[in-house]
């Protein structure tokens, strides 16, 4: 489900296109809510994908049985990245 585009943060709604940050390359994802665009104004992590080793950028697709009890409107989904792998 990953279709490479390289893009910054986007909007997200269940069933949508999460994408993927840039970072360095080889690293581990770790995908997080955002309140506002900000990519550091972490909130939460989704332990769905949580470690998944992913390219460098591109989008993933959100499960449409997801439900981030957020408004679509007002928060944002980005991956921060790790060279640790998860435990």
């Amino acid at each position: 489900d990953i279709l490479f585009q390289q893009s910054d943060v986007a909007k997200f709604v269940d069933g949508a296109l999460m994408d993927i940050r840039a970072h360095s390359p080889g690293c581990y994802c770790y995908p997080t809510i955002l309140k506002t665009s900000n990519p550091y104004e972490a909130i939460t992590n989704f332990g769905w994908i949580q470690g998944r080793h992913l390219p460098d950028h591109g989008y993933v697709k959100i499960p449409t049985n997801l439900n981030l009890g957020l408004s679509s409107s007002e928060n944002h989904l980005c991956y921060t990245r790790s060279s640790r792998a998860p435990k």
